[in-house]
């Protein structure tokens, strides 16, 4: 297999893995993975890829109009979970002045799983363009 085709093989799998990671974590309650939000809608993007480096010749890199079929759902992908991300923030950053409400605000964490799907998501793109030539 080829060397770019393997880089986004293995980027892809990894935020869809991500997906069922924790995306939050909330003291009392434990941890939220991906599949009780938007982490649904990554995993079914990071599948175009997967698909894509699957078809015809392995052994010759991905070019042309199919590269882009590589680009956009690994980028779109990483635009939900930055969207998370920027959202949860928003939500921390709206809490009351309520000392109970912050403490409580503060101890809530972002979890792995939404940090590992922005960074798939971006090295499955750059990696089929670094690698291409390769």
């Amino acid at each position: 297999m080829h060397k770019q085709r393997l880089a986004v093989l293995i980027a892809s799998a990894v935020g869809m893995l991500a997906v069922f990671l924790p995306w939050a974590n909330v003291p009392l309650m434990g941890s939220v993975n991906g599949t009780q939000g938007d982490g649904l809608i990554s995993f079914f993007l990071f599948i175009i890829p997967i698909v894509i480096v699957l078809l015809k010749d392995k052994s010759v890199a991905v070019k042309d109009g199919l590269i882009f079929a590589i680009i956009i759902p690994a980028v779109l992908a990483s635009f939900v979970a930055i969207y998370d991300a920027y959202s949860f923030y928003d939500k921390m950053a709206s809490l009351g002045n309520d000392p109970i409400t912050k403490a409580l605000g503060s101890s809530i964490t972002l979890g792995i799983g939404l940090y590992l799907v922005i960074f798939a998501g971006i090295a499955a793109a750059v990696l089929s363009l670094v690698l291409k030539k390769k």
